[in-house]
C-alpha cells in the first residue's frame, strides 16, 4: 500500500499519509512521472472501447503534487471520450477481508452508461505530451532517480537475502560448537 511522505521531523523520522503500523516490512519507491503520463493513455484507451456517458474521477492530492501541471496531461484524454467530474481527496477507503484500509497515491476512475452502443472515437486523438513537450533534462533526471531508487532497493533487498543466509549460518555453526563441547 503505497504511503506519500508529507514530512520529516526534527529527528530525522518521516511524516506519512496513513498509517504505517509498527514492524511493517516497507519498500522505498520513487514515481517515474512519465511512466504513469504513459500508463494513463492506455488506460483511456482501453476504457475508450466500452460505451461511456460520463466519467468520475477520484485522484489523490499526493499524486497532484506529485504530477505538478502534468495532472491535465492524465485527466484531459478523458474528455474526449465523455464529459469528465470528480475531485482530488487525501485518498481512498477500500474494504479488504473485513478491514478498511487507506490508499493514497491513487486515482479511480468510475465510468458511466446507460447506453450499450459505443460512441466511436478516434484513438489517435489521445495524445501523449511524450518527448515533444517534455522537459527532456527532467525526463533524464526522472529515469535516472527512478533507476537509483530502484536498483538501490534490489541490492538492499539482496543483501538483505545475504545477511539472513550468514545469520542462519553463524547459528548453525554455534550449534554445532556447543554440541561438540557438550559431547566432550
Amino acid at each position: 500500500i503505497a504511503r506519500a511522505v508529507m514530512g520529516k521531523e526534527d529527528d530525522g523520522s518521516l511524516i506519512f499519509a496513513g498509517n504505517i503500523e509498527e514492524g511493517s516490512v516497507v519498500t522505498f519507491g520513487y514515481g517515474d512521472v512519465s511512466t504513469i503520463l504513459s500508463d494513463s493513455l492506455q488506460t483511456v484507451m482501453k476504457i475508450n472501447n466500452n460505451p461511456i456517458e460520463a466519467i468520475f474521477i477520484y485522484s489523490c492530492m499526493a499524486r497532484k503534487n506529485l504530477l505538478k501541471d502534468d495532472i491535465n496531461v492524465e485527466i484531459l484524454p478523458l474528455k474526449e471520450i465523455a464529459p469528465v467530474c470528480g475531485f482530488f481527496t487525501y485518498g481512498e477507503f477500500y474494504n479488504s477481508n473485513h478491514k478498511n484500509q487507506l490508499l493514497n497515491q491513487t486515482m479511480t476512475i468510475l465510468a458511466l452508461s446507460e447506453d450499450r452502443r459505443r460512441k466511436v472515437i478516434d484513438d489517435s486523438s489521445f495524445k501523449f505530451r511524450g518527448d515533444e513537450t517534455l522537459d527532456k533534462l527532467n525526463l533524464y533526471r526522472t529515469q535516472a532517480l527512478s533507476h537509483l531508487v530502484s536498483t538501490t532497493t534490489k541490492e538492499l533487498e539482496d543483501l538483505n537475502k545475504h545477511l539472513e543466509e550468514r545469520v542462519e549460518q553463524e547459528v548453525n555453526a554455534s550449534l554445532e560448537k556447543d554440541a561438540i563441547v557438550q559431547a566432550n
